[in-house]
């Protein structure tokens, strides 16, 4: 069993502490966290995900929620605090307020064709991440979502937050993602995905693209 996973289940069952903090909320001293929050709701700002709007009338206002994480080195050492606001999805309508959820994911035989062809031509292979991918999304519904819990704004207690863009949690969310990144994909390239090869003078380029992989 990988140790990093046994890791992350005693984060989220053991007793809240400024370390592990399972419920951080109920420790609002910890900066640690606190300041993971307050991160991760500026990502919201920047990416304009959302807008505070009085509560309306006869839609769903699906709840949100905390999800608190370690993120561990190579050896297990804890390095850094991750909040991500979730937003509880099993409360939407389908049909209401979401349509499509079909999104691909990663195959392995495609990763492993990658690697193995990147080893044979002595290639370095790069690895990156998408920060906040979901968050790229737009929405093409009406979605409403309740204020994140230990940051309600006072002056506006019966508002809710309408978004323009997916979160975590929603059913759509995947499929919104990927179709983002495909938009993107063919402005950029004007070409079919995939395994590419250029010349450039004398010398050849390859290039390898998989959406599915940058998100898993």
């Amino acid at each position: 069993m990988n140790s990093n996973s046994e890791n992350e289940r005693k984060n989220r069952a053991e007793a809240p502490t400024c370390d592990l903090g399972y419920y951080p909320i109920l420790h609002p001293t910890c900066p640690a966290w606190v300041s993971a929050m307050q991160e991760e709701l500026a990502e919201f700002i920047r990416n304009n995900v959302w807008l505070l709007v009085p509560r309306p009338r006869k839609r769903t206002i699906i709840g949100s929620k905390w999800i608190f994480k370690n993120k561990l080195d190579e050896i297990g050492t804890i390095i850094r605090n991750k909040a991500r606001l979730v937003a509880q999805g099993y409360r939407q309508e389908e049909g209401i307020d979401y349509d499509e959820t079909f999104a691909p994911v990663a195959r392995l035989e495609e990763i492993r064709l990658f690697l193995a062809f990147a080893a044979h031509m002595n290639f370095k292979v790069f690895q990156m991440d998408i920060k906040n991918a979901f968050l790229n999304g737009k929405l093409n519904e009406e979605v409403y979502v309740a204020q994140p819990p230990g940051f309600v704004d006072p002056k506006f207690l019966d508002h809710v937050y309408k978004l323009n863009k997916a979160l975590y949690g929603l059913k759509q969310a995947p499929h919104l993602a990927i179709a983002r990144l495909l938009v993107r994909r063919r402005q950029a390239l004007r070409s079919n995905p995939g395994l590419h090869l250029c010349r450039i003078w004398r010398r050849q380029i390859w290039n390898f693209a998989d959406a599915r992989w940058l998100l898993d």
